[in-house]
C-alpha cells in the first residue's frame, strides 16, 4: 500500500490526515504496531522528527498521532498559511501555456481548501480578482475585460474559468515542432509557380552610446548636473584631471591641436564653461593686447605724409603737422645784446679773447 507522504507543511496536513484516517487508522486488520510503521513511513523532514523517539511499540501509535496533530492540526495557522500561498504568488515573467496552467492549478488548490474549512470563499470576489489581475500581464487583464457584459463585479471563477481556458487553447493552437506553415493545396508543383527566396544579409551594425567621463551617464560632459555644479575653477580641474581637452571638452587632444572655436567670452584657447573672471583681466593684459595696443598707438602717431611735387607746383602751403598735447616745446628766452655800459675811470677794457 502507497501512503501520501508529509514533511511538515501545514497547509498539507488535512490532505495527508484524511487519506491516512481513512486507509490506515480505521482499518481493524491492522494492529496498531503495523499502524505505527505505516505512519512513520509516511512522515519526512520536520514530520519525522516529531515521532523519532518514539519506540515501536502498539501504545505509542496514538501518541504519535496526537504530537502530530499538536503541532500541525491548527485550523487558524492552515487558513492562514493559504491565503499567504495565494498572496505571495509571484507575477508571471512569460505567459506560457503550462505558466498559466500553475496559476490556475495553485489557485483552485487553496480555495478548494478554504472552503472546506469553512471560509466564505464566494464573498472574496474583489480581493480575488484583484490578486489574480496582478499575477498575469496587462494584454490578458485587457482581454478578459472585453469579455465581460456589464459594469458589475462578476465572479472570481469567471476569470479563473477564462485563464483555464486560454491556458488551453494556447496549448492547442501551438505548432509542433518542425512542421512549416499552411500552403494552398491548390497550387501543385506543376502549376506553382518557383519563386526564388530573396537573399537576407545580416549586417553587424554598432551604435555609440554617450558616456559622460565625469558621472558615467549616458550624455555628455556638458550635460552633466554634476559637472555644471561646480565653479569654473573646479570644473577645469576636472577637466585635467580626466584628460580632456580644456577648449571642446574632447578627448583625444590637447587644446593646442583642437580645431573647435575658443571660449566665447574672452576668446582664448578654452571652453565657455571653463571661463573665470581672472581670464578677462589675464587676457587684457596678455602679449597680444598688450602687441594690439601698441599697433593702434604707432598707427595714430604717424607723422603725414610731406607734401608733393604738385602741391609745391600749385603753391599750396604744406598741411602743419599736429603734435601732441604732451611733446609741445617750452617756449626758450630770447638772448637780449648786451648794452655798452660806460667804463668808469681807472678801469681797463676786458679784452678779446
Amino acid at each position: 500500500m502507497r501512503l501520501p507522504t508529509f514533511d511538515g507543511t501545514i497547509e498539507d496536513w488535512d490532505s495527508f490526515f484524511d487519506i491516512f484516517e481513512s486507509t490506515i487508522d480505521r482499518n481493524e486488520n491492522l494492529t496498531p504496531v503495523q499502524k505505527l510503521q505505516y505512519l512513520r513511513s509516511a512522515l519526512t523532514r520536520r514530520a519525522a522528527t516529531c515521532v523519532r523517539s518514539l519506540t515501536t511499540r502498539g501504545s505509542n501509535y496514538e501518541v504519535a498521532i496526537e504530537l502530530l496533530k499538536q503541532k500541525f492540526d491548527c485550523t487558524r495557522r492552515i487558513l492562514l498559511r493559504h491565503v499567504d500561498a495565494i498572496r505571495d504568488l509571484p507575477r508571471l515573467s512569460r505567459e506560457t501555456p503550462e505558466a498559466l496552467g500553475e496559476l490556475v492549478d495553485t489557485y483552485n488548490l487553496h480555495l478548494r481548501a478554504l472552503k472546506n474549512m469553512g471560509e466564505p470563499i464566494e464573498a472574496w470576489n474583489t480581493v480575488l480578482i484583484s490578486s489574480i489581475l496582478s499575477k498575469i500581464s496587462y494584454e490578458t487583464a485587457w482581454q478578459w475585460e472585453l469579455t465581460l457584459t456589464n459594469k458589475k463585479m462578476p465572479a472570481y471563477n469567471t476569470l479563473v474559468d477564462f485563464l483555464e481556458k486560454r491556458a488551453n487553447c494556447a496549448s492547442a493552437i501551438k505548432p509542433p515542432f518542425g512542421k512549416r506553415d499552411y500552403k494552398d493545396s491548390r497550387q501543385t508543383s506543376s502549376t506553382a509557380p518557383k519563386t526564388v527566396p530573396p537573399r537576407s544579409y545580416a549586417f553587424i551594425t554598432t551604435q555609440t552610446q554617450r558616456s559622460c567621463p565625469n558621472c558615467q551617464g549616458p550624455h555628455d560632459i556638458w550635460a552633466c548636473e554634476n559637472f555644471l555644479a561646480n565653479t569654473a575653477s573646479k570644473r577645469f580641474e576636472i577637466t585635467r584631471k580626466i584628460r580632456l581637452c580644456t577648449n571642446c571638452l574632447r578627448p583625444g587632444h590637447s587644446a593646442e591641436r583642437c580645431n573647435s572655436s575658443s571660449c566665447r567670452v574672452c576668446n582664448s584657447r578654452h571652453h565657455t564653461l571653463l571661463h573665470r573672471k581672472e581670464n578677462s583681466r589675464r587676457h587684457s593684459s596678455s602679449p597680444r593686447a598688450i602687441q594690439r595696443t601698441r599697433t593702434s598707438s604707432s598707427s595714430s602717431s604717424t607723422p603725414p605724409p610731406s607734401p608733393t611735387k604738385s602741391s609745391r607746383r600749385s603753391g599750396s602751403p604744406p598741411e602743419r603737422s599736429r603734435t601732441d598735447h604732451n611733446s609741445q616745446r617750452k617756449p626758450q628766452r630770447k638772448l637780449r645784446p648786451n648794452k655798452s655800459r660806460p667804463q668808469s675811470p681807472g678801469s681797463e677794457s676786458p679784452k678779446s679773447d
